[in-house]
């Protein structure tokens, strides 16, 4: 329930970027982890709370080594079961996962790559959330599949088992798209088209399901559709498209943003944040929300602070604690489902107070921003001043001479190392 980023995980709770854990709340990066709580960067722990780092670890709490009676005992006191409790943890686990080095990427078993959340990647650059991809840049959301994908640039979302994607996003199982979008089911030769389907050689079609050397959704013989797309193309180029902003748009670009059916502020705005002048002094589309009318029943103030709440809070609608006063797309009030109940009562936690829309912003607010800074590693040696080392680096009591593309920016609090230094303090 409310996770982000997750793979192969069960009877977890607002969680980020984690996978094959199972009862693990409120904590992002770990791997492999059971009974975990408030928890950064652990792989193979258990009965930890409020700890980073830790490796193969059980009953610690704050990065400290507990017994069993005493770990239980402790859980027992700080298990998040109320609302402040939770705020609690929040501030406590924080200062801890800020006392300890995070590696510069989130990544494992890739040759070659830049970018961060890149999982066995080759030859892969200036690229966020991707998996099983190779020889691609600047590319996004990339969902692993049984094969490798391929040959993809300015592409995102989807791209199961696909190769040579360019400028396309919501694509897979297809091959050569370019200026798509929503293409799939073995599409391939796909040129500024939507809603494609199994196609064969189309250009500017929208919805078209097993068809063949098609242009505006009309169908050509292979010589009639060879022959019109190239006199397209010339005439794409010789009268180009160009926006309210005077840029312009020739063959090889993709659909202009201000032919977007969504305004920037419902989509790009979560990760590349803007006001609301940028957006429109960038020719993007700003959409004003729909004014709404709920008869609120409950406010969050009038939410238990505890698990125990009665089934009849499904029929209650909630008004959310941000009031549309974020940037969040804040749906201003909610309502509870069976089965949420359900879930919270078992697991023993409180009844959120933001809408589903406030708490998804929560957790992409815990993942990195998709940009890249140059940066030089962190480790100060032996003795540094913000974090002294558990052993002797390559680098003796020198500064850590490697430098890379982080996207953690230089201005953040945490403490940075490159894959070497990192790979030696984690315990």
């Amino acid at each position: 329930m409310d996770t982000y980023l997750v793979n192969k995980c069960e009877a977890c709770y607002e969680i980020t970027n984690c996978r094959d854990c199972y009862q693990t709340t409120f904590s992002i990066d770990c791997q492999s982890c059971h009974n975990v709580l408030f928890s950064r960067n652990c792989v193979g722990c258990s009965d930890c709370f409020g700890c980073a780092n830790l490796r193969n670890k059980q009953y610690h709490i704050f990065n400290e080594p507990l017994s069993k009676e005493e770990y239980e005992n402790e859980i027992m006191k700080l298990y998040p079961s109320t609302i402040q409790k939770i705020k609690s943890a929040d501030i406590e686990s924080l200062k801890i996962w800020n006392q300890y080095p995070q590696k510069y990427m989130h990544g494992r078993q890739n040759t070659h790559v830049t970018g961060d959340y890149i999982y066995e990647c080759k030859n892969v650059r200036d690229s966020f959330i991707a998996a099983k991809l190779q020889d691609s840049r600047f590319c996004m959301m990339v969902t692993p599949g049984e094969n490798v994908s391929s040959d993809c640039w300015d592409f995102t979302h989807f791209g199961i088992n696909s190769e040579l994607f360019y400028e396309t996003l919501m694509a897979g199982h297809s091959s050569k798209v370019r200026f798509g979008w929503f293409v799939a089911m073995g599409s391939q030769e796909v040129e500024y088209s939507m809603s494609s389907l199994g196609n064969n050689n189309i250009f500017g079609c929208v919805g078209l399901k097993n068809k063949r050397y098609c242009i505006l959704n009309k169908q050509y013989s292979e010589k009639e559709y060879e022959t019109l797309r190239e006199k397209i193309i010339r005439h794409m180029d010789e009268m180009p498209y160009i926006d309210s902003k005077g840029r312009t748009y020739k063959y090889g670009e993709f659909f202009p943003p201000e032919q977007s059916p969504f305004g920037y502020n419902e989509t790009a705005s979560i990760y590349f944040p803007l006001s609301k002048k940028e957006i429109v002094d960038h020719g993007y589309i700003w959409r004003e929300s729909d004014e709404r009318t709920y008869s609120i029943t409950k406010k969050g103030s009038d939410l238990p602070d505890t698990f125990e709440f009665a089934d009849s809070f499904k029929e209650e609608i909630v008004a959310c604690e941000h009031s549309n006063k974020c940037d969040h797309g804040c749906s201003i009030a909610f309502r509870f489902i069976p089965y949420e109940l359900d879930f919270y009562r078992k697991y023993k936690l409180p009844l959120p107070r933001l809408c589903p829309n406030c708490r998804h912003a929560g957790r992409v607010a815990k993942t990195n921003f998709p940009r890249l800074y140059r940066n030089q590693c962190n480790c100060e040696g032996k003795k540094g001043k913000e974090y002294a080392n558990l052993t002797i680096h390559f680098h003796g009591e020198n500064h850590c001479p490697n430098e890379f593309e982080t996207s953690y920016d230089p201005n953040r609090p945490e403490i940075v190392y490159c894959e070497q230094c990192y790979n030696a303090e984690v315990v």
